[in-house]
């Protein structure tokens, strides 16, 4: 670490490698974010930061970070609970625990003022994976992030697959069978509020377009016209 002491309020600045650092004691150390998010984590540190106390390292972070969790928790939420009252799967209990175990967490952060946004997250569960874009503010802890999961081709029929309750609104079938749900995510890390996103099936499924297929085409075309038809009251 270095330490510029020549402005008012030092700078520190570090460009280093960190390995099985414990994520939670370092995110309640540097941020207000105590107990969210825990197991051990490596990582790739280009940050500076000049707090006016100790307690305000988050306000004046700036820099990237590249995160590798190999397990870990988080205690804010049960992602596949949240997936299931989305997207309304048959048949499935959801689960008591209110946390999300993850196998694997990898992505970079763009931090600026102690405001973090990222284009590549990446959370591993047993029967999914999902990828969030977006913004996380670091300081006041509040959301503003898309989420895309896909779930395993077991795990998508085992719910229900195409059968689902929330099929077309608030999930998608792709080529191969795996379900998709997009979502938004908003309110803060320790209360995330997930919402359908339709718009972002709108555009899955203009991806799928086949015009060798022009049924194909005019069936896909209508199933997103009917997403945003109002409901009759």
């Amino acid at each position: 670490m270095d330490i510029d002491l020549r402005p008012a309020k030092p700078i520190y600045t570090m460009n280093s490698r960190l390995e099985k650092i414990e994520s939670s004691q370092l995110l309640a150390a540097a941020t207000s974010l105590k107990g969210i998010v825990s197991g051990p984590f490596s990582a790739n540190l280009q940050i500076n930061f000049s707090p006016a106390d100790p307690l305000q390292i988050a306000q004046s972070l700036n820099g990237k970070i590249s995160l590798n969790f190999a397990q870990g928790r988080i205690a804010s939420f049960n992602l596949t609970n949240e997936l299931s009252a989305l997207a309304k799967f048959l048949g499935f209990n959801p689960a008591t625990e209110k946390f999300t175990q993850f196998m694997g967490l990898t992505g970079d952060l763009e931090i600026s003022g102690g405001k973090a946004s990222t284009q590549n997250l990446k959370i591993d569960l047993a029967n999914l994976t999902a990828g969030l874009t977006g913004n996380m503010n670091l300081v006041d802890q509040t959301l503003d992030m898309k989420l895309l999961s896909v779930l395993d081709k077991r795990f998508s029929e085992q719910v229900g697959g195409n059968k689902i309750g929330g099929f077309m609104t608030a999930a998608f079938a792709n080529p191969n069978g795996n379900l998709m749900i997009p979502a938004s995510i908003k309110g803060t890390f320790a209360k995330p509020i997930m919402a359908p996103d339709p718009g972002a099936i709108a555009r899955l499924k203009l991806q799928t377009f086949n015009p060798k297929d022009p049924k194909q085409m005019m069936e896909s075309i209508n199933s997103i016209f009917d997403m945003f038809k109002k409901k009759p009251q």
